[in-house]
């Protein structure tokens, strides 16, 4: 079985982990785990300010940043599941959606797992979903982990690793 899972941040990367611990840890299950950096724009004041390359500094800072997360995520995985299950990263530039959509297709995965931070109304329509453009679109199954409410309001500025993250699935 191929499990791919888009981390976010280590808030939903800890409950990820946590539930592929849960339910794929049958030998033989192949896990890629990506983190995806949206380029920011960078608006004319700034690049008034700092100059061309800021666009470039803060994407550099942005994958490294992905880079110790997703394997942060791969270690936490690895200590679950055992090492004899392989793990894959990658952080990888792009639009979240269409990124894990193309990954998934392309590495031909049975199942895509990731968070979803529940948004209804207006905020979905401004933000967007992730979640939901995935499951809309996905050629395989798709699992969504999210967060209580509590851990959600309480990750809010603080080190997911501290929230003790439990799940529900939607």
């Amino acid at each position: 079985m191929r499990i791919l899972a888009a981390i976010e941040d280590e808030t939903f990367g800890n409950a990820i982990v946590d539930f592929l611990a849960e339910h794929f840890s049958n030998p033989g299950t192949m896990f890629r785990l990506i983190h995806v950096v949206e380029p920011t724009i960078v608006g004319d004041n700034v690049l008034a300010i700092y100059g061309n390359g800021i666009s470039r500094e803060i994407l550099e800072e942005q994958v490294k940043n992905g880079s110790t997360l997703i394997n942060l995520m791969r270690d936490k995985l690895h200590t679950k599941v055992g090492t004899a299950s392989p793990i894959e990263v990658s952080v990888i530039i792009g639009t979240p959606h269409h990124v894990i959509l193309e990954t998934a297709s392309e590495w031909k995965a049975d199942t895509i797992v990731l968070g979803s931070h529940g948004r209804k109304g207006l905020s979905r329509f401004i933000m967007g979903s992730v979640s939901l453009s995935v499951v809309s679109h996905a050629d395989c199954a798709v699992t969504i982990v999210r967060l209580p409410k509590a851990v959600a309001e309480s990750s809010k500025g603080e080190n997911a690793s501290k929230t003790g993250a439990k799940l529900s699935l939607s």
